[in-house]
Order: C-alpha cells, then structure tokens, then sequence
C-alpha cells in the first residue's frame, strides 16, 4: 500500500522479480483516486488460482 498525496488518498502496488526473487522492482499502481486518508483502495492480497493465474484482491470503501 501507499499513500499519494495531493489529494490524500491509498493506493496499491505491486512488485515484479525477474530474477527469482533476488531482487524486485516495483510495477503496478492500482489507483482508484479519492479524497481524504480513509479513500482509496487498501489491504490487497494475491492469490495464485489452479489454473495458475493470480487473483488480486483489494479492499476499497
């Protein structure tokens, strides 16, 4: 999670390996917009399905 100023509002990130997990670079910002420190979107969470791709998700307001 991070915090954008001007508006204050949350954010999500994520971040990328491309080296196994060495080392990690951040990709992603998922940022829905908001006014205020309790807007935005918070307390994200992956999940890995069967079938092998990854579910996000993300709590908003």
């Amino acid at each position: 999670m991070m915090m954008r100023h001007n508006p204050c509002h949350h954010t999500v990130l994520t971040y990328t390996s491309f080296n196994d997990g060495k080392d990690w670079v951040r990709s992603n910002i998922i940022d829905l917009g908001g006014k205020g420190d309790h807007s935005g979107v918070t307390e994200s969470c992956i999940v890995q399905l069967k079938d092998g791709r990854l579910w996000q998700l993300i709590r908003t307001n």
